[in-house]
């Protein structure tokens, strides 16, 4: 689902987007420790809201959930499940991501971004500093400006 609003006599300038998702896995398998079919599922989603604050800056935020299968055979190594399944009870990950986007001109911009996992049954907590550059080349571009 997505939302956009910007005012009408301002578009190019001000505007807010709101935007999330779920995604969901339903597999069925035959189960690494040879005891027959089995099934995983798993699930997540994310949300963010994202404002243009200039012409040239967005701010915005993340978060991010993922609850994958709990499985007794998650870990067998010659076919590890991560991260559709683990052999944890109830395992599940948050993250939030905070981050700003600066445009320098049409054709490039540059993204920091900070993000704070943790959870349950799954990878330690994590932080994580993102710069990204993207840019754009050729005879025209898909971004508004």
């Amino acid at each position: 689902m997505s939302v956009l609003w910007e005012p009408a006599d301002r578009a190019l300038y001000r505007n807010v987007e709101w935007r999330s998702e779920i995604y969901v896995l339903d597999r069925d398998i035959m189960a690494p420790d040879d005891s027959g079919r089995g099934n995983l599922n798993a699930w997540g989603a994310y949300s963010y809201l994202q404002s243009k604050v200039a012409r040239n800056l967005d701010v915005g935020v993340r978060v991010d959930y993922y609850k994958p299968d709990s499985k007794s055979y998650a870990n067998i190594t010659n076919a590890s499940l991560a991260p559709l399944a683990y052999t944890s009870s109830n395992p599940h990950r948050w993250q939030i991501c905070p981050y700003l986007t600066w445009w320098q001109s049409e054709f490039v911009k540059y993204r920091w971004e900070y993000d704070y996992a943790w959870g349950r049954g799954m990878e330690n907590p994590e932080h994580i500093l993102w710069f990204q550059a993207i840019f754009a080349a050729g005879p025209h571009k898909h971004e508004r400006y």
